[in-house]
């Protein structure tokens, strides 16, 4: 089994290493490091001894490549938010239809909450303000702002169950950036 995980990743290093040093590039803005990032990588996947636990390397490349890339960046201190990159990459036109999908199950789900538990969720969450600020802002105790961010996640978990979770992350975060 070993072996035939080596070929792909070897066939996929191979069709897709111009792409994944684009996508590293990217966030590096330096090639050297690109490359060194997109060779890490793939290096660590040989290495590793579950490889049959990846449903499919080449998003679990991507998505590894992005993280390694951002982490690099973050070590260097020079890390910014994900609105100043530009990503290379284009989605396919099934990536697109399953994006778009993802997206308006993300948005039928955050607003099948009540107001007043999507109220405190954005403001928590997404503005990162601190439960007492909130509290003192809406004039309810601190007590009832956990209730409702408890509530808002088993809400959001319950509609979502059957997201893929690594497109339902990405989406949500880009859900909320816009």
């Amino acid at each position: 089994m070993k072996e035939s995980i080596s070929a792909y990743l070897e066939k996929i290093f191979l069709e897709h290493y111009d792409e994944w040093c684009l996508l590293s590039y990217s966030y590096l803005q330096n090639k050297v490091e690109a490359e060194e990032v997109v060779q890490d990588v793939c290096v660590n996947i040989l290495l590793r001894k579950r490889n049959e636990e990846i449903l499919n390397l080449k998003a679990y490349i991507t998505i590894a490549i992005k993280n390694r890339s951002l982490k690099k960046l973050k070590q260097k201190g020079r890390f910014e938010t994900l609105n100043n990159f530009n990503i290379l990459t284009t989605p396919s036109t099934e990536e697109g239809l399953i994006y778009n999908e993802t997206i308006l199950d993300i948005r039928k789900a955050f607003e099948s909450l009540p107001d007043a538990t999507r109220t405190v969720f954005t403001l928590c969450i997404f503005e990162k303000q601190k439960y007492k600020n909130v509290a003192d802002t809406m004039g309810i105790s601190v007590n009832t702002v956990k209730y409702h961010i408890k509530k808002a996640y088993k809400n959001l978990r319950v509609e979502m169950e059957d997201i893929h979770l690594p497109s339902l992350l990405i989406s949500i975060y880009l859900f909320f950036l816009n």
